[in-house]
């Protein structure tokens, strides 16, 4: 296991912080520095495996908390950049079913059908003694039903 260099440990725990898994930072080691770690060296240096020197400690903080507030500046994030694409590629597009495929993506965008949140409109202006009445309504119907079934059955 070779010794690493402050900056290289500075990189390995800002990627951590950034949920890179410990295979993705070792093989971004290698790539960035020359020098081959194992993915079991790496986790050396996440806090969340084994506890760390508090300078490291605050700056995987400082990186993940950066990192998660960071969002701004993300542009797939950002539904104004989604749809500039989506219009982008609309206007280059001379396919019909690519269009068709991007007003589609567009009008789900617009109307939050990718989120996990729904508006519901409207007001409703029922008691729930209303509620109440109705649902004794229909249980009433429902028994009066298969009294009606039980007499047809037994005429037959």
């Amino acid at each position: 296991m070779p010794n690493l260099t402050e900056e290289q440990k500075v990189f390995i725990i800002q990627r951590l912080a950034c949920y890179r898994s410990p295979q993705e930072v070792a093989d971004e080691v290698k790539e960035e520095f020359g020098v081959e770690i194992l993915r079991q060296h790496v986790n050396r240096y996440n806090p969340l495996q084994v506890r760390i020197a508090k300078k490291w400690h605050d700056l995987w903080q400082a990186t993940r908390e950066k990192y998660l507030n960071s969002i701004a500046e993300i542009g797939i994030a950002q539904k104004v950049w989604r749809l500039d694409m989506a219009d982008h590629s609309y206007r280059k597009t001379k396919n019909p079913a690519r269009r068709d495929a991007l007003l589609e993506y567009a009008a789900k965008e617009m109307g939050g059908a990718f989120t996990n949140t729904r508006q519901v409109s409207g007001h409703l202006s029922v008691s729930v003694d209303e509620i109440l009445q109705e649902t004794d309504a229909w249980e009433e119907k429902r028994k009066e039903m298969m009294r009606e079934r039980r007499r047809k059955k037994i005429e037959k």
